[in-house]
């Protein structure tokens, strides 16, 4: 019963604090955001996104996105950034609808 009660207490301090109750390490996809995107960086360009979503995708190449990004020669990189840095610059989470674009192309 006490394990109850502390996850409750903490699920409670996790809200209240507006922090999410997963802990994950999130990632702003950085770089330009022009015509010469592809169809994966675009959809995720500017976004935060995280490396357990990205570790569940491939690329167009097949290769996997948190090593190769939108692929060979992508002009995009990972930046590890923190919860408060988020809040503070209202950066979007990238939407599931996001992560299955980037796999469309």
């Amino acid at each position: 019963m006490k394990n109850i009660i502390e996850i409750i207490k903490q699920e409670i301090k996790n809200i209240l604090s507006e922090q999410p109750i997963v802990q994950d390490d999130y990632y702003l996809y950085f770089g330009p955001n022009d015509e010469k995107n592809r169809g994966f960086c675009a959809a995720l360009v500017g976004k935060i996104v995280t490396k357990r979503k990205l570790n569940q995708m491939q690329n167009k190449d097949g290769n996997n996105p948190v090593e190769w990004l939108g692929g060979y020669g992508c002009r995009h990189k990972l930046v590890q950034v923190s919860w408060e840095y988020i809040q503070k610059n209202k950066i979007p989470f990238a939407s599931d609808s996001d992560y299955k674009k980037a796999m469309r192309n």
